[in-house]
């Protein structure tokens, strides 16, 4: 007859063999699941990094190009400063009048104008900084 406590001692030896080689398994997976996880973290940062450095460029080159057109601007400004006023043309409206050109602008008129290009020029330099943006982040 066989033993009781031989027959209990084989069931819980294969029970404790089954779950202990569950548990290896899953130390496998865990550690196969986790190298997975660390390259791909890995590889996007990589690729962020990438990302990150077009889009730096790409704001740098705009500050530049603002920094000149507030330069130039500045430039003009103080060169402007020396026009006479508005003349009162209400009159005068024949094709040849003073002020007709825009060498012969007053000071005001001119200042606006050359603030308002300046403006103009600010927002292409955005402009062309957002469509480098949206070019930069697209998937390869």
């Amino acid at each position: 007859m066989v033993n009781k406590y031989l027959i209990v001692a084989i069931v819980i030896g294969s029970v404790g063999g089954y779950f202990f080689g569950v548990g290896v398994t899953d130390t496998k997976w865990v550690a196969k699941t986790q190298t997975a996880i660390n390259s791909a973290v890995a590889d996007a940062r990589a690729e962020e990094k990438i990302k990150q450095g077009k889009v730096n460029d790409i704001l740098q080159k705009q500050l530049d190009g603002l920094s000149d057109i507030n330069t130039q601007l500045n430039d003009d400004i103080v060169g402007l400063r020396s026009r006479p006023s508005r003349r009162d043309s209400t009159g005068d409206t024949a094709p040849d009048c003073q002020g007709s050109s825009g060498r012969e602008l007053s000071g005001p008129d001119a200042e606006f104008l050359t603030r308002l290009a300046a403006r103009a020029d600010g927002l292409r330099e955005a402009l062309t900084a957002c469509y480098g943006y949206a070019d930069s982040i697209q998937p390869d």
